[in-house]
C-alpha cells in the first residue's frame, strides 16, 4: 500500500511539490546543534564541561599513536569520516577479528574488502551492534536495551549511551584501551584536556576518553550533500541531476527500512545477502534476531569497499546491492537509485570539514584556558 500511496503521489504531484515526499527529518549543521538537540549522550556518571575541549580530546585520543604504532585513524581515516582509505588486506586476522572470532566463530577474513565502521552520521543510530557485530557501526544511544554489558566484561557498568567497543573490545594490540590510557595519562596535556571535558576528572581514564571519543566520532555528519542542499533550497529540483533516482527511493519503499535522519541506522531488517554471519543473533544468541542487521545508513556510502555491513558478502557497488533486495527493480531503475544513493547523498567534505572544525577548537581553547599545547611534544 506504501508503494502505491507514493506511486499516486509521484502521479499527481510529478515531483513538482518537494514537500509531499516523506523526507526525513535534517541532519544537524553545526556542532552548537548537536549540543542544543542533546546528541551527545555521555555516561550518567560524567558531566560535560566544555563539549568543544571533549570534540579535542576525543579527536586527539582518535588519532593517539600507541606504543604499537597503531591509531583509529589507521583504520577509521579522518578524511572519509571514519571509512577506510584503503582495502583490508586478505587473509590478515586483526585484534578485531580474534574478537569476533569469540561471538562467531565462522567470522572469516579471507575477504579483500573487509570494511572499519563509518562515523557518519553515527549520533542518529539506535544500537552500536550495526551489523550484529559488537562495535561494529560507531556509537549507540542505547546499549543497555540490548544487555550488551552481560555480553562485554569490558564494558565499565553504567556506560549507557556510550560504545566501548571501538578500542576496547579486543583487549589488546591496536585495541588495547590500557595501553592507550597509560601513555596518554603521562603527557600533562592530555590530562587537562580530560580536566576542562568533564567535570570533577582531573587526569585521563578510559571512561572519560572514550566519553571524549564518542562525542568526537559522533561529530562527524554529513549535512552539504546535493540532496540536502535541495531540501534547504540552495538547489532547484530542475537542477537536481538525481531526481529520479529520488522519486524511486520513494516509491519502491527503500524509505521503511532506510529511515531517519541519516537514511538507516534505526531501523533492523533481514540481511539482503547469503553469509555466515547471522548479525545480532552472534551477540545475543536470541533466536527472534537471527539475520537482523540495522539498516545501513546511506551517507558518504561510496567511500565505504562495501555495500552492505555484512562482511563476508563482498558487495562492492551501490547498483548489486540493489539488486540483492527482494523488491524487483530494472537495470535504468537500480542505475538511478544508485546514482542518487551514491551522489546526492555524498557529502565529500563530511571528514575534513569536521577534522578541521574541530582543530579551530583546539586552537580556541589553548587561547582560552592558557593551555601549554607544548607538552603535547616534551614527553
Amino acid at each position: 500500500m506504501k508503494i502505491l500511496f507514493y506511486s499516486l503521489i509521484l502521479l499527481f504531484v510529478g515531483l513538482g511539490s518537494l514537500n509531499e515526499l516523506p523526507h526525513p527529518e535534517p541532519l544537524p549543521t553545526s556542532f552548537a546543534e548537536m549540543e542544543q538537540q542533546g546528541l551527545y549522550n555521555v555516561p550518567d556518571f560524567l558531566t560535560v564541561n566544555d563539549f568543544g575541549a571533549a570534540r579535542v580530546y576525543g579527536l586527539l585520543g582518535l588519532n593517539f599513536k600507541s606504543g604499537n604504532g597503531h591509531t583509529c585513524s589507521t583504520c577509521h581515516a579522518n578524511e572519509k569520516a571514519g571509512y577506510p582509505d584503503k582495502k583490508m588486506p586478505v587473509g590478515l586476522a586483526g585484534p578485531i577479528d580474534v574478537f569476533l572470532r569469540k561471538i562467531n566463530p565462522n567470522h572469516r577474513v579471507d575477504q579483500p574488502t573487509r570494511p572499519p565502521g563509518s562515523f557518519v552520521n553515527c549520533f542518529a543510530f539506535t544500537n552500536a551492534l550495526k551489523a550484529g557485530e559488537a562495535g561494529r557501526g560507531g556509537i549507540n544511544a542505547s546499549i543497555q536495551n540490548d544487555k550488551l554489558d552481560a555480553f562485554n566484561a569490558d564494558a565499565p557498568a553504567g556506560l549507557d549511551g556510550i560504545n566501548v567497543q571501538p578500542y576496547k573490545a579486543a583487549g589488546e594490540k591496536a585495541h588495547d584501551s590500557g595501553v592507550m590510557v597509560k601513555e596518554m595519562r603521562g603527557t600533562a596535556f592530555y590530562n587537562e584536556l580530560a580536566k576542562k571535558s568533564f567535570k570533577g576528572q582531573s587526569y585521563v581514564t578510559a571512561e572519560n576518553l572514550n566519553a571524549a571519543m564518542a562525542i568526537a566520532e559522533k561529530s562527524f555528519v554529513a549535512f552539504n550533500a546535493p540532496y540536502q542542499r535541495l531540501r534547504r533550497g540552495e538547489i532547484e529540483l530542475d537542477d537536481f541531476r538525481w531526481k529520479k533516482g529520488m522519486e524511486l527511493f520513494f516509491e519502491k519503499g527503500c524509505i521503511d527500512c532506510h529511515t531517519g535522519q541519516a537514511f538507516g541506522g534505526t531501523v533492523r531488517a533481514k540481511k539482503i545477502v547469503k553469509s555466515d554471519d547471522h548479525g545480532l543473533f552472534n551477540v545475543t544468541k536470541d533466536s527472534s534476531h537471527f539475520d537482523l542487521f540495522l539498516a545501513t545508513q546511506l551517507y558518504n556510502l561510496k567511500d565505504s569497499p562495501t555495500r552492505t555491513h555484512c562482511q563476508n558478502c563482498g558487495i562492492k557497488t551501490t547498483q548489486k546491492a540493489i539488486k540483492a533486495h527482494d523488491t524487483p527493480t530494472t537495470y535504468a531503475e537500480r542505475r538511478a537509485l544508485a546514482g542518487f544513493i551514491d551522489h546526492g547523498l555524498y557529502d565529500k567534505n563530511c571528514g575534513n570539514r569536521t577534522v578541521q572544525l574541530i582543530l579551530n577548537e583546539c586552537d580556541e581553547m589553548v587561547e582560552k584556558y592558557d593551555m601549554d599545547v607544548e607538552a603535547l611534544f616534551n614527553n
